[in-house]
């Protein structure tokens, strides 16, 4: 095989098409190259924030012109293309949230999520190679920006009711926002593929470790007892997401973070912070 020209990556097989330059039919090799025909182009990959796309083209001799046929023949070429300059990732992640929010998981088609973003089929398997995939990611952005949200409220300077109020507050908020997004993680379909996926797993634990990491620091403080920050950080979260789902009437999010507060720091006897809690 002749040298390519620089820059270029290339898979390195044979041509194909010979001395005659014909095109290559691939109808009897499709399979063992993994490939289309390549008058329907090539089968484009995400990798590494670029999509991949091998063809056959014209060979290129070591000046870069592309040969008209002739002995250069034909050649399996591998290209590099930049993704499209607009990103149809939120739209397509906020369109997909509302369908699976209303509807059973098995209903929702990719076709419905692409008319419903906007967009084109082809579009949204650019980005999501299937169904499970998209609602993975729906959940994953939603726990990012709340884990974000939560960082901001980690103060180290205020006492752990100011603390533990803003970050209650924040992830109430958080979820009235995007309660679609929410939603869908509550889906036993979404949440069974989920649970083994290890990105879902790591953001879980993060959350978690965010509202332990507040408590710890009440007890080196002698603000709090002494409590096991992780049960104490669960009960937080199962507290808020149980008003913010089944409050009625829905409460807001600062009348949410007061309430769970005040419960977990006080309890519910009427003793309060001056009885037997010794907190």
């Amino acid at each position: 095989m002749a040298r390519h020209a620089a820059g270029e990556t290339r898979a390195s097989l044979e041509r194909p098409g010979g001395a005659s330059g014909s095109r290559p039919d691939l109808r009897g090799q499709g399979a063992s190259f993994g490939l289309r025909h390549p008058n329907l182009g090539g089968l484009p990959a995400q990798q590494g924030g670029r999509t991949r796309d091998k063809r056959w083209l014209p060979f290129r001799g070591s000046d870069g012109q592309a040969s008209t046929g002739g002995a250069a023949g034909w050649e399996l070429r591998e290209n590099r293309i930049m993704r499209p300059a607009i990103d149809h990732r939120p739209k397509i992640l906020k369109a997909a949230a509302r369908l699976f929010a209303a509807r059973p998981f098995h209903e929702v088609l990719m076709e419905d999520v692409a008319e419903e973003a906007g967009v084109s089929k082809g579009t949204v398997y650019r980005f999501y190679r299937s169904k499970e995939d998209l609602c993975a990611a729906i959940v994953i952005e939603w726990m990012d920006s709340l884990l974000e949200r939560l960082g901001e409220a980690l103060r180290p300077d205020a006492d752990i009711e100011a603390v533990l109020g803003d970050m209650i507050a924040r992830m109430a908020e958080h979820l009235r926002r995007q309660f679609d997004f929410y939603r869908v993680m509550q889906k036993e379909e979404a949440n069974a593929s989920l649970i083994k996926r290890p990105e879902f797993l790591a953001r879980r634990k993060a959350m978690r470790d965010a509202f332990a990491k507040a408590i710890r620091r009440g007890r080196e403080r002698s603000e709090l007892r002494d409590v096991d920050p992780e049960a104490a950080a669960d009960m937080i979260i199962g507290m808020t997401f149980s008003l913010m789902k089944f409050g009625s009437p829905p409460r807001p999010p600062e009348e949410v973070a007061a309430m769970v507060t005040d419960l977990f720091l006080n309890g519910a006897a009427r003793s309060g912070k001056g009885g037997s809690s010794d907190r």
